[in-house]
C-alpha cells in the first residue's frame, strides 16, 4: 500500500497550508490513504481530493468508485429532473456513455451543490469499503 509523507502531499499542490498538512500528520512520518481517510478532523472533500491523486487508489477500485459515484449522482439529481431525465435513463442503462454525456454528468454533479458535504462523506465511505476489499495495481 502506498504511503504519503508531508512532502508527497505538498508536491500535489493541495489547497491546505503546509502547517495544516503537518498538523494532520502529527507525529507520523507517513500515512496510508486508509489512515488519511480515517482522520476525523480532515474534511471529506480533502479526503476525496487526496484519493484522486495518481497512484493513491488501485485501478480496479478507482473504476468501481467512479462508477458508484456517477451512478448515485445521476440517479439522485439527473433522473428526477425533467430536463435531464431521458439522458439519465440512457446513461444508467449504458447506451449514452460518451464524452458529451460525461460533461452532462458533471453538470448534474454541480447541480448537487446543496448536498455536497453529504456526498463527499458517502464517497469517502465507499472508497474505504472498496480499499478494504481490494489490493490491486494503482492508477
Amino acid at each position: 500500500m502506498k504511503t504519503w509523507t508531508v512532502a508527497d502531499v505538498l508536491a500535489e499542490s493541495p489547497c491546505l497550508s503546509p502547517d495544516e498538512i503537518r498538523g494532520y500528520f502529527g507525529d507520523h512520518e507517513s500515512l496510508t490513504l486508509q489512515q488519511i481517510l480515517a482522520l476525523p478532523t480532515l474534511r471529506d472533500e480533502h479526503k476525496v481530493w487526496m484519493a484522486c491523486r495518481r497512484g493513491a487508489v488501485p485501478v480496479k477500485v478507482y473504476a468501481a468508485w467512479q462508477q458508484a459515484v456517477l451512478t448515485r449522482i445521476i440517479t439522485t439529481y439527473a433522473l428526477p429532473e425533467p430536463s435531464t431525465h431521458e439522458w439519465a435513463i440512457r446513461w444508467l442503462d449504458g447506451t449514452s456513455k460518451t464524452e458529451e454525456t460525461a460533461a452532462r454528468a458533471a453538470g448534474a454533479a454541480r447541480a448537487a451543490e446543496a448536498a455536497r458535504a453529504a456526498e463527499y462523506h458517502t464517497q469517502v465511505l465507499e472508497l474505504q469499503q472498496l480499499l478494504n476489499a481490494e489490493d490491486t495495481p494503482r492508477v
